[in-house]
């Protein structure tokens, strides 16, 4: 199998599953509430705990992905604030749809699906560590003097990450009879995610290129340049760098627009930019992704 057969293998799938999600979106014939519920609270989690206890990883490992997600953030951030600076924009928006990229319905089945395991691992640190900050840094920045560590300690996720991670340092196994019923319900929430992406994108955003096409350059370009000046600087191993490289260019996180509805005053502009840069991601991915395999 070529390069190419490879890559879109790793691909097509995804933007099926999208795609699909987006057309039943648009339609709007059931309530994708339960279905998110699913993924949210008991698909997700089983995965993470399947995933961490079945691909250990080096507490090194650990470190450099958290705070190379870190630095992507606050790096954009800074870049955010100096365009609001320099624009008078004053939309909170720019800065939240800016720093958060989309840390689990696009690249974890990527990572699963060109790198196995080890890089699904990976990616699930770099996407917990992403939605902590996403619900304390990006709540403050939408609503300046509110922090969401309620929203944080109500996350299934960081729990199952923990339960992962202890899982996975001590070298411990799950018994096959809790083992293999995690692994069932952790298969389901791969198509699940990528179906609820583009259910959400579908539904709800409006086109509004002109307004969000600086907003989604900061995200993608300038997520991407602060990652590759991460891996840059501390040069660490290869399945570190895939997570930080491939978190690092994803487009908008869909919870910027669900947070911006709730905390702040403009949430179609949010959609928008999560719309736009998800459409986008479906042209750049698969180079992304040949970059990263062949490197």
């Amino acid at each position: 199998m070529g390069a190419f057969e490879t890559v879109w293998g790793s691909v097509g799938p995804v933007f099926i599953l999208v795609g699909l999600g987006w057309f039943f979106g648009r339609r709007g014939k059931f309530d994708a509430k339960p279905l998110l519920d699913w993924v949210i609270y008991i698909a997700m989690p089983a995965l993470i705990i399947h995933s961490l206890s079945r691909a250990p990883i080096a507490p090194s490992h650990l470190l450099e992905v958290g705070f190379g997600n870190i630095f992507v953030v606050f790096a954009v951030v800074g870049m955010a604030r100096l365009y609001v600076r320099l624009k008078g924009d004053r939309d909170p928006e720019v800065v939240v749809c800016s720093a958060f990229a989309n840390a689990a319905n696009i690249p974890l089945p990527l990572a699963l699906f060109a790198f196995g395991e080890e890089g699904l691992s990976h990616q699930i640190i770099y996407m917990t560590c992403n939605a902590v900050l996403l619900y304390t840094v990006g709540v403050a920045l939408l609503s300046p003097g509110k922090t969401g560590w309620r929203l944080v300690l109500r996350l299934p996720l960081v729990y199952a990450t923990l339960g992962g991670l202890a899982l996975s340092l001590t070298d411990t196994s799950l018994p096959m009879l809790v083992a293999r019923p995690i692994e069932m319900l952790g298969q389901t929430s791969i198509p699940l995610m990528l179906f609820s992406l583009g259910f959400t994108i579908g539904g709800r955003a409006e086109m509004r290129i002109r307004e969000v096409v600086p907003i989604v350059a900061l995200r993608i370009l300038g997520g991407g340049l602060a990652g590759v000046l991460y891996v840059w600087l501390i040069a660490p191993a290869p399945a570190v760098q895939r997570a930080i490289l491939l978190g690092a260019f994803m487009p908008a996180a869909v919870q910027s627009y669900v947070l911006s509805a709730k905390f702040s005053g403009n949430p179609a502009r949010a959609a928008a930019v999560v719309l736009v840069s998800t459409l986008l991601a479906a042209f750049y991915i698969p180079l992304l992704v040949y970059w990263l395999s062949s490197g």
